[in-house]
């Protein structure tokens, strides 16, 4: 879907070099599959983020990505 985003707002709008965030239930144990794929550029962290030993173990896994 990711890919699918960018190939629209380059070939419809024009907007080239695009950054897509993956904004859906992100934790610690699918960081890392959505942060691996080439056409995401980050996480946006809701409800994890307001528990801090979840939010600590994704920012953990984020710095591999």
């Amino acid at each position: 879907m990711s890919r699918l985003i960018r190939y629209i707002l380059n070939s419809q709008f024009k907007i080239r070099n695009s950054k897509v965030l993956y904004g859906g239930s992100v934790t610690a144990k699918n960081a890392a599959s959505f942060l691996r794929l080439p056409s995401i550029a980050g996480a946006l962290v809701g409800g994890a983020s307001l528990r801090p030993s979840e939010f600590k173990a994704i920012l953990r896994v984020s710095r591999e990505y």
